[in-house]
């Protein structure tokens, strides 16, 4: 991926895959904008065994930015917290099995754009 282009592209891809309405994802575009619903779509994609429902929790994020409430900052930064802690465990298991573990996020990968694009 190397530009917003791509992202916001493909987040349109993951929404429908993740069950997320077209009226879900409409108002996060209003709300939010392109970008940062992109990335939050990405973040739901990423932490998807902790999100139960990601339209719901699209549309509660939504109203949240609706009353100013909302910061994409903690959303990234729960991210990285995340990585952080999988890039540990999926290195444990790979010294314990000798080979190289590929983690359950490896489809989230379509998320890591080029920063050189943006």
């Amino acid at each position: 991926m190397s530009s917003w282009r791509d992202l916001a592209a493909t987040a349109v891809t993951v929404r429908s895959a993740l069950g997320v309405s077209s009226d879900a994802w409409s108002q996060a575009i209003e709300v939010l904008g392109e970008h940062d619903a992109a990335v939050v779509m990405a973040a739901i994609l990423q932490r998807g065994d902790e999100i139960k429902s990601a339209g719901g929790y699209l549309r509660a994020l939504t109203a949240k930015a609706r009353v100013g409430a909302f910061s994409l900052g903690p959303v990234l930064m729960a991210l990285l917290r995340g990585k952080a802690a999988n890039a540990g465990r999926t290195g444990k298991a790979a010294e314990r099995s000798g080979s190289r573990a590929i983690g359950a996020d490896r489809a989230a990968q379509v998320f890591r754009p080029d920063p050189s694009g943006f």
